[in-house]
């Protein structure tokens, strides 16, 4: 019994996850600011509908005297649009926010 009850509760899960999402509130994107954190990007907006991932690149810096080579991880979040709502773009450097636009 309760198995099955663990089997059918798994299964509205997965519907559920399958519905697609309602693009993100612009109010909410106002609120994302340079040097925001990922997490807080995903817990403002929800899991965008797309990540796109940039190049990865070695730059050096200073440190203690000493040079090193820092990887950038670069990645652009898409919260897809539709006719009334742009879509909204986030680009994030090292899980950081860099920059935000929108398109129509």
């Amino acid at each position: 019994m309760v198995r099955c009850i663990a089997l059918l509760t798994a299964g509205l899960l997965l519907t559920a996850q399958l519905v697609c999402a309602e693009p993100a509130s612009t109010t909410a994107f106002a609120f994302i600011k340079p040097l925001m954190p990922q997490a807080e990007v995903v817990r403002r907006l929800g899991w965008p509908d797309w990540v796109l991932q940039g190049p990865r690149s070695l730059v050096p810096v200073w440190q203690n005297g000493r040079r090193e080579l820092r990887e950038i991880i670069r990645q652009t979040y898409v919260y897809a649009g539709d006719g009334q709502i742009m879509t909204s773009y986030i680009r994030l450097e090292n899980g950081r926010v860099v920059e935000t636009w929108k398109t129509r």
